[in-house]
């Protein structure tokens, strides 16, 4: 990818041929990239239309208009020069493909359903068999819905695959049992898989899949709900928040236990997921509707904020000569218990610190009797002779590297 600089060279670069040549069709189309990518997207789309203009049956120059009118949020446009380029070029299939994508995200199902199907109808185009289910579901055509989230899963049976269609059809609330059966297979494989993570190997898919694991949790758990089995409901998206405290997580937990009728437990999860940032709006409307006053409902997210370091802090009882940090990767098993402790790197001062973190009682929490495993990386900071140390866990998605 370009740097900023360069790009101010290149566009330097094409400007002179284009006043040199202004038929010069191509380099209207460098230009007209350039000043895209530069966040100058009304010119630059300007310039890619007059490369058109000047040679308008060249299809590449179609498709450059079409992907940067999609990815600077112009539908509308986006969907005629996707049009346009199939016009001109039929056996492009990128054309139909975002075609069906723009008419689902507009909400025009009953238009996106043809193009679907087409590209449904080729073997590269399964991926987009979800989409087509819940077009097809939103025109009341449930039974070609379910058939359709079916085929997806005969094709792909992966974790993802399977995580994937039981959320969508939760959401678009069809056959939940089918959904509930995804969902629990999807947690099963996904809990097999981490019964063979070893601190002796750690790899870095074994410390992301924690992240997967938490959405797999919060998938079933949200099934659940919809179901109205809060309890296991409550569990299981219980353990997904305190593995992975994405926002969307946070919201599901808050809203079983808004219909628990557990107000504060409500209250405060909706308050953190405010407070940790990128919380679906409603979040703050059931806050607010919950406290009966707005003014409060600030009150209890600006407390939240305040809270959030400490959320992620867990006290380790360990003397160190000197301030010093290391970082240590966790497993943990059924119980919950440490069952192993892996000093990385650091300081060499915290290397025997493992033995203190072993006995640390931390708020992990197993939903059922898998034979799951959960790995995480701490960052261990120790102040001048102290006694006591913070061990902070790394979100899941932070975490870059296993060394």
């Amino acid at each position: 990818m370009l740097q900023d600089g360069d790009a101010r060279k290149a566009l330097d670069t094409f400007h002179r041929a284009v006043e040199k040549d202004p038929n010069f069709a191509q380099a209207w189309v460098a230009v007209g990239t350039l000043h895209v990518a530069l966040h100058n997207e009304a010119d630059g789309i300007d310039e890619i239309k007059h490369a058109i203009a000047l040679n308008p049956t060249e299809p590449s120059y179609t498709k450059v208009l079409a992907t940067v009118l999609t990815r600077t949020d112009h539908p509308e446009e986006a969907l005629a020069a996707w049009y346009a380029l199939r016009k001109i070029s039929p056996q492009d299939t990128d054309a139909t493909k975002q075609i069906a994508t723009i008419l689902v995200g507009m909400g025009r199902f009953a238009d996106a359903i043809p193009e679907l199907e087409l590209v449904t109808s080729s073997p590269e185009g399964s991926p987009f068999l979800v989409q087509l289910a819940v077009a097809y579901n939103s025109v009341c055509q449930k039974e070609k819905a379910l058939e359709t989230f079916q085929q997806a899963v005969r094709l792909d049976s992966s974790v993802a695959s399977l995580n994937t269609v039981a959320y969508v059809m939760t959401e678009e609330h069809l056959a939940l049992d089918v959904a509930l059966r995804y969902g629990e297979e999807a947690v099963r494989d996904q809990e097999t898989e981490t019964a063979s993570i070893s601190l002796e190997r750690p790899t870095y898919e074994d410390v992301r899949g924690m992240a997967e694991l938490g959405g797999d949790w919060d998938t079933l758990g949200w099934t659940h709900f919809a179901m109205n089995h809060l309890e296991q409901a409550e569990k299981y998206l219980k353990a997904a928040w305190s593995l992975y405290e994405s926002s969307t997580i946070g919201d599901h937990l808050a809203q079983v236990y808004e219909k628990e009728g557990k107000k504060q437990e409500s209250i405060q999860t909706y308050a953190q997921v405010i407070a940790g940032g990128n919380s679906p709006e409603e979040s703050m409307e059931h806050l607010t509707a919950l406290e009966g006053d707005a003014a409060l409902a600030d009150r209890d997210v600006e407390a939240a904020r305040a809270n959030l370091a400490r959320l992620h802090d867990v006290e380790v009882k360990f003397h160190a000569a000197d301030a010093s940090r290391a970082e240590f990767f966790l497993l943990f098993r059924k119980g919950p218990e440490v069952a192993d402790v892996k000093f990385i790197g650091g300081s060499d001062l915290l290397r025997d610190a493992a033995r203190a973190i072993r006995i640390v009682k931390f708020d992990v929490l197993f939903p059922d009797d898998g034979p799951t495993q959960i790995i995480r990386r701490g960052i261990l900071a120790c102040g001048a002779d102290s006694f006591s140390c913070h061990l902070l866990l790394i979100p899941p998605d932070a975490v870059q590297s296993v060394q």
